[in-house]
């Protein structure tokens, strides 16, 4: 469709997916917890769902590029648009 908005170029989304490996490591190393519990990932796919960012085919995130099954499930991860 030609009026949708296209995903991070590639480069980006490598960008957002160190950045967010890196917060993950920084947890690990302080013994942080590294999940949110299924109540929150569900809470902020129901966020994710109702955007006008989210891909319903791919159930990725026009805004970052990630796949959000994933994303929200990690804790230090957050809404490029600030929805969570």
């Amino acid at each position: 469709m030609a009026n949708k908005k296209e995903f991070p170029n590639f480069f980006q989304q490598v960008k957002n997916l160190s950045q967010l490996s890196g917060e993950v490591v920084k947890d690990v190393v302080t013994g942080q917890e590294i999940f949110v519990s299924e109540e929150i990932k569900q809470s902020r796919l129901e966020e994710c769902y109702s955007c006008s960012h989210y891909e319903k085919e791919s159930k990725r995130c026009r805004a970052c590029g990630c796949f959000l099954d994933y994303k929200t499930s990690v804790k230090s991860a957050t809404c490029p648009i600030m929805k969570w």
